[in-house]
């Protein structure tokens, strides 16, 4: 599911196994969403004062999984480098929502190598051991953006999604999983002031790249999520 607006850009349920291979058996069912995907929809989130920080890292208490998922990309394409970040949830959210001046957009490698890379290095954002690899996956000429997202994760066993599909759901046509995968939704999009409502008449709507709740999710493929 793609949203054209607001803080969660696209949503994923994907069956899930332990290694992640296609052929073997399907363990979980797992809904992924991503949050803060481009360097404009980053300074929005943090900068968006209706998005608590302690009730954003306090999905974790409910089962979620956060992740940060710094990346760098050029224009529209696909990121060419997901940073590996060795602060905690709260480390990242903090640094970003109290320095936003560090979140940039279109500046080159030569930038980024010097004084970004030693504050978000002292910060433990940033690895020091990936600083120069990074840079040499782009040229003197490319316009980097930074974008310091999110990657929300909520997962049922096979078992128990199973047992949720064979129920009748809160609406018409939807199971009781359908429900409980639109409930998981509604509470990260409101945590984050996105309204989940107007997000499913979009979807019901049949707006472009939206599926409607209940309709066969694909498979994300690695470059998919992005």
């Amino acid at each position: 599911m793609h949203i054209p607006t607001g803080h969660v850009s696209k949503i994923y349920l994907i069956p899930s196994s332990t290694y992640d291979f296609q052929d073997l058996p399907v363990e979980r069912i797992r809904l992924q969403m991503f949050a803060a995907l481009t360097t404009e929809a980053a300074r929005q989130f943090y900068c968006d004062r209706r998005l608590k920080q302690k009730a954003f890292l306090a999905l974790a208490d409910q089962g979620w999984d956060l992740a940060p998922r710094l990346v760098f990309r050029v224009g529209d394409a696909p990121p060419r480098f997901e940073a590996r970040v060795p602060a905690d949830a709260r480390t990242y959210f903090s640094f970003w929502r109290r320095n936003p001046r560090w979140l940039r957009g279109r500046v080159s490698k030569e930038y980024l190598a010097g004084t970004w890379a030693s504050k978000l290095v002292s910060k433990g954002i940033l690895d020091p051991a990936q600083c120069g690899g990074v840079f040499t996956l782009f040229n003197a000429y490319d316009h980097i953006d930074v974008c310091p997202g999110w990657h929300l994760s909520f997962s049922w066993t096979m078992d128990e999604a199973e047992w949720l599909d064979i129920r009748r759901g809160d609406r018409p046509r939807w199971t009781s999983f359908v429900t409980a995968v639109a409930e998981k939704i509604k509470t990260a999009c409101a945590v984050m002031g996105q309204d989940f409502d107007d997000l499913l008449k979009s979807a019901i709507q049949g707006a472009p790249g939206v599926a409607a709740p209940g309709a066969p999710a694909a498979r994300a493929g690695p470059n998919e999520a992005i």
